[in-house]
């Protein structure tokens, strides 16, 4: 073997080896391969001046071993893939979540189905996002006030919400204008 084939054999080598940091950095790869993974790129030298003297044992021995792994590993990264994609599927269903919603945006009968708040059909989101009427629920409209009042009332102010007789200074000014109209104020909140 000469040094340009040698080299190019190392290029290869590091190649892989970028391969499987890609797959090690994947939400479905475990911990087995991601140590594995750290292994294998480890024996890779970084720089030509750390390689092993061409047609040594230790090249030969280097260039067995990573081909061997390299195989073992990207089968391994496969079946996690997969067993990712699956697991991620609504139950009885065989299809990865990522192939369930069609491209041409209309759900097929068997996916599971919700009404959005038009009334129109859209698929059912299975993990997270948003959901319509989710989270805490309004008290009423938001508007932005500014007040002004000596310091020392807004510090009682303060003191009140410190001790928790008010949730918040917005609560502190209900409460006042429900019982400047008398209305009362066990209703809200």
């Amino acid at each position: 073997m000469d040094q340009k084939e040698y080299l190019k054999k190392m290029v290869e080598l590091r190649k892989k080896k970028s391969e499987l940091l890609a797959y090690s950095r994947e939400p479905w790869a475990n911990k087995y391969l991601k140590k594995s993974v750290k292994d294998y790129a480890s024996r890779i030298p970084v720089k030509n001046s750390d390689l092993p003297e061409i047609n040594s044992p230790k090249f030969e021995t280097m260039m067995f071993l990573s081909e061997s792994d390299y195989q073992i590993l990207v089968a391994r990264a496969k079946e996690l893939k997969n067993e990712y994609k699956t697991s991620m599927a609504p139950i009885g269903s065989p299809k990865p979540v990522s192939e369930l919603v069609p491209d041409s945006g209309t759900p097929t009968p068997s996916e599971p189905v919700k009404n959005d708040s038009e009334g129109k059909q859209m698929a059912l989101e299975l993990r997270g996002g948003r959901r319509s009427r989710a989270g805490r629920k309004s008290l009423g409209v938001k508007r932005t006030v500014t007040i002004s009042m000596p310091e020392l009332e807004w510090a009682d102010i303060d003191d009140m919400v410190k001790r928790k007789e008010f949730k918040s200074q917005a609560d502190y000014f209900r409460t006042a204008h429900r019982f400047f109209r008398g209305i009362d104020l066990s209703e809200g909140d």
